[in-house]
């Protein structure tokens, strides 16, 4: 779409002029990848590599591989930074009674509400 509305961004000798912003764009995921895997983000260091330096003997890094899934930024993701799982489970259930009191405040509202057209068909 951005290229059929920005003509300028066409390029030319591809079949469907983008080709090349689809390569680029793939290998700076990877790199990007990479350096998340290097700080030791969980949430991409789902298919490490297994041979190294450190570990010549080990099996090539492209054995037993899984695909990367659409929604691997979210498998096993980091705690925020102060928290632990404690912690999040207490501001779980305190959002939930929070929810709960809302429900029981539009419950009253709704009564209130009846309330005042069933009083006023009696008169």
């Amino acid at each position: 779409a951005l290229v059929s509305k920005h003509l300028c961004l066409k390029e030319k000798g591809s079949k469907t002029w983008y080709e090349g912003w689809n390569n680029s764009l793939g290998f700076k995921i990877g790199n990007y990848r990479t350096k998340l895997r290097r700080a030791g983000i969980k949430d991409v260091a789902v298919n490490p590599g297994k041979r190294s330096r450190t570990y010549p003997e080990g099996a090539a890094s492209r054995a037993n591989i899984k695909r990367h899934r659409r929604g691997e930024i979210n498998f096993l993701p980091n705690y925020p930074q102060g928290e632990t799982k404690d912690t999040l489970d207490n501001q779980r259930l305190e959002m939930v009674e929070q929810f709960k009191k809302t429900m029981i405040d539009r419950d009253m509202i709704m009564i209130h509400h009846h309330m005042q057209h069933s009083g006023v068909k009696k008169l």
